[in-house]
């Protein structure tokens, strides 16, 4: 009887899975009811395994990532719980993959390790691991998991993925330029692709056969193949490899000299990267409406939280409007200005030319990072890397070996093997000069000449290192005055200005303050799980008054300091009593809880000055005539009366 439960079970996720396939969701959803119904009449642990998962890949299909990642969990739950070493590399696996679909590439990868441990012959796992190294730049790990994954693809009757490795190891040989080996395993590839039909697969290999054949200087075959490739691609409408075919084709030009041409493909090139972003974006911003709207309609079976529920929304939409933000996963940036906005749009001008090196000026705390990693990725995700460099935290003396690096036997404690310099690390991509006011005055003028020059040598090194790299420069110092005290290179300022954008401190914005402010306490007490949800009118007086030395850092802060220390569901003036050193009597009254009467010269009735302590009080309040008689230590009626009285004299 239990063989036949199985059996069922295994027809049951075949058919969901050839749902899947055809975006049959009712049906896939209807399956999984099934299965349930049969897990809890037999107790089946596995049976939850599969419904966890059913579910994750609907919502998946969805583009419903967080939520699929959550029933994911549960599915790696069960699995652990079955202890069936199969089922639990599968679900790592399946975590990995939704952490890198939400471009989670670091958590994937740990996921991805975990499923190996389980089950080292885990293809899938072997193949996901390269890809994510690959898409991180580590092309040596990356080249190991290809290496060791393709020969188990034909074990395992996976003659595609096979294919799809080799050229992924092909590719892999590209970026280093050993073009006998792209060679090598682009024929292996093109073998197996004969066998396997399928398109894209075809399309793809012709792209790196094309773009292999332009760094031999076959440029006739090159553009035939190259060619042949694009036009496949638009009928496949795989704007991925399209891009590529665009991008082989400018380089491809670009070493004929045909620079019209290059220019050319160039501009159809970047206007597909707009695309794409677009559908992205719009595809990113469906995906939050839609959580919003499942969200929603869960709290509208809680009778008791309607108000909080249309709080919640509001909450929500405000968050839509830091979509961009969050697609660049670089941190918290609300855009809750002109000036902001400004300084935003500055910086994706200046992404558009790698080669124009930018200076921004700020006072610390004001997030001159997070626009410097704006200016890298542009309006993106950019692959490329972003190396910081903080030119404050790094001694003098070992300063030029970590900017060049240093060949081996350079100098003693030298590695035997060398060692590459943060300017090599950091090629095709940004290069992110924190505190370039600190850089001592013997490295100003090496600096100059890598950015003129744009090349370098290594310490010991006797081969010119060509760069292709964009710089961004950052200081809380005015650099103009730091020239005058003789303390940095004028040629050099001039060099790092070409793009320059200014941060205004935090004081200069009073605006934003509330806002942001408002923005960090839900983050805050999301991740802590916490009543907060607003902010006191009283409270945001008390904000906007403050003059923030620390800037937005130090408003985060508070931020974060006020949602462990309390468990409420609003910020009141009593909670910013760590900032009261810095205002006025008034508001430190607010802050305490103090009332303050004015005592006129030629005195006072008690019954005059009683009424004056009761209305203060009530005032102090926010008008709860419950918690002023309290307070009191009086009827609610007494205090009912009073405020009457007060109406109607006012009227």
């Amino acid at each position: 009887m239990e063989n036949n439960v199985h059996h069922n079970l295994d027809d049951l996720i075949l058919e969901a899975r050839s749902h899947l396939d055809d975006k049959e969701f009712d049906k896939m959803t209807s399956i999984a009811h099934e299965i349930e119904e049969h897990t809890k009449e037999k107790n089946n642990e596995e049976g939850s395994y599969y419904v966890a998962v059913l579910n994750a890949r609907i919502l998946e299909a969805k583009n419903l990532l967080n939520l699929a990642l959550k029933n994911f969990m549960k599915s790696l739950q069960h699995a652990q719980f079955i202890n069936d070493n199969i089922l639990t590399s599968e679900a790592f696996n399946n975590v990995g993959r939704c952490h890198g679909k939400m471009e989670n590439l670091g958590m994937s990868i740990e996921y991805f390790e975990q499923a190996l441990t389980f089950n080292p012959k885990n293809v899938k796992a072997l193949n996901n691991l390269g890809v994510a190294n690959m898409r991180l730049d580590n092309n040596e790990k990356a080249l190991q998991y290809f290496l060791k994954s393709y020969p188990l693809c034909y074990q395992e009757s996976y003659t595609l993925s096979a294919a799809i490795n080799l050229k992924n190891i092909a590719a892999l040989y590209t970026r280093t330029n050993q073009l006998e080996k792209v060679e090598e395993y682009l024929q292996k590839a093109e073998k197996i692709a004969a066998e396997v039909n399928n398109p894209g697969l075809d399309c793809s290999i012709l792209n790196h056969r094309g773009d292999l054949l332009c760094r031999q200087k076959d440029y006739e075959n090159s553009e035939k193949i190259l060619k042949k490739a694009l036009e496949i691609t638009k009928k496949l409408d795989d704007r991925d490899i399209e891009i590529n075919c665009y991008q082989n084709l400018v380089e491809l030009y670009k070493s004929k000299s045909d620079f019209k041409q290059a220019y050319k493909f160039q501009n159809i090139l970047i206007e597909l990267k707009e695309k794409m972003h677009k559908q992205r974006l719009e595809s990113k911003v469906s995906e939050l409406y839609s959580q919003f709207e499942i969200g929603l309609k869960e709290q509208r079976k809680k009778k008791d939280q309607l108000e909080k529920e249309k709080l919640e929304a509001e909450k929500r939409l405000v968050h839509l409007q830091r979509v961009y933000s969050n697609i660049l996963e670089i941190g918290s940036l609300g855009i809750f200005s002109e000036t902001m906005r400004k300084i935003i749009q500055t910086a994706d001008t200046i992404h558009l030319d790698r080669n124009i090196p930018t200076l921004i000026e700020g006072e610390t705390g004001t997030g001159k990072e997070i626009i410097a990693r704006i200016i890298h990725y542009g309006k993106e995700k950019n692959p490329a890397p972003f190396i910081a460099v903080n030119c404050s935290a790094i001694s003098p003396s070992l300063f030029e070996s970590e900017l060049f690096g240093y060949e081996k036997g350079s100098f003693s404690g030298a590695k035997r093997s060398g060692q590459a310099g943060k300017l090599e690390l950091a090629q095709g991509g940004s290069i992110f000069f924190d505190e370039i006011g600190e850089l001592p005055m013997e490295m100003q003028s090496k600096l100059l000449r890598a950015i003129q020059q744009k090349e370098i040598y290594r310490i010991g090194g006797q081969k010119p290192i060509i760069l292709d790299i964009r710089f961004i420069f950052a200081t809380n110092r005015k650099l103009a005055e730091e020239i005058k005290l003789g303390k940095f290179r004028l040629d050099l300022f001039h060099r790092l200005n070409a793009g320059y954008i200014l941060i205004p401190p935090l004081r200069e914005r009073k605006d934003e303050i509330q806002s942001l402010a408002q923005m960090f306490l839900q983050q805050f007490a999301k991740n802590k799980n916490s009543k907060f949800q607003f902010i006191n009118s009283e409270a945001g007086i008390i904000l906007e008054q403050y003059t923030w030395p620390g800037n937005v850092r130090e408003l985060k802060n508070a931020l974060e300091r006020i949602v462990l220390l309390y468990n409420e569901t609003q910020i009141l003036p009593k909670h910013l009593s760590f900032l009261s050193d810095a205002f006025s009597d008034d508001i430190n009254d607010k802050i305490s809880g103090k009332i303050t009467l004015d005592l006129p010269k030629d005195g006072v009735k008690l019954d005059d000055l009683l009424d004056e302590i009761i209305i203060r009080t009530y005032q102090h309040f926010g008008g709860n005539v419950t918690k002023t008689a309290k307070q009191l230590n009086i009827s609610r009626a007494k205090v009912y009366r009073k405020i009457r009285k007060i109406d109607l004299e006012s009227s």
